[in-house]
């Protein structure tokens, strides 16, 4: 969910000071009241309404290395995960973990071979057939 716009947040504010009812302004902004109360909060403790940094921990691997991570795997012949891995760790000397080379190639909008080069197998029936019907 996006962060409500800082002009948005303005004519919130600018709403109730007017004395509008909270359910009103809500529904002509379509946000929860219990927004509204965060909001008019913010206001007045913080007189700042910018929206807050989102919680959480940042990637392993930053948006300045992706470009480096692009290179390497178009430098690959055989780029599965242990191999780009390896590589990774001898470029930048960083171990990250297959879940994170994952995540980063599909913020690339790249993907890599899920396995090595090996004949494809073959399909078996999932029902054994018999004679007897």
């Amino acid at each position: 969910m996006q962060a409500l716009s800082l002009d948005l947040r303005q004519r919130i504010v600018t709403a109730l000071e007017a004395g509008d009812k909270r359910a009103h302004i809500a529904t002509r902004f379509g946000v929860s009241e219990s927004s509204l109360y965060r909001i008019q909060r913010q206001w007045k403790f913080g007189g700042d309404l910018a929206p807050k940094k989102r919680p959480g921990r940042g990637y392993a691997l930053k948006d300045e290395e992706l470009p480096t991570l692009e290179t390497l795997v178009q430098q690959q012949s055989d780029p599965t995960g242990a191999n780009l891995l390896e590589a990774w760790k001898q470029t930048s000397g960083k171990n990250i973990g297959l879940s994170t080379m994952h995540r980063a190639l599909h913020r690339l909008k790249m993907s890599y071979k899920k396995r090595a080069a090996a004949p494809a197998s073959e399909t078996k029936p999932s029902v054994r057939l018999s004679g007897k019907r």
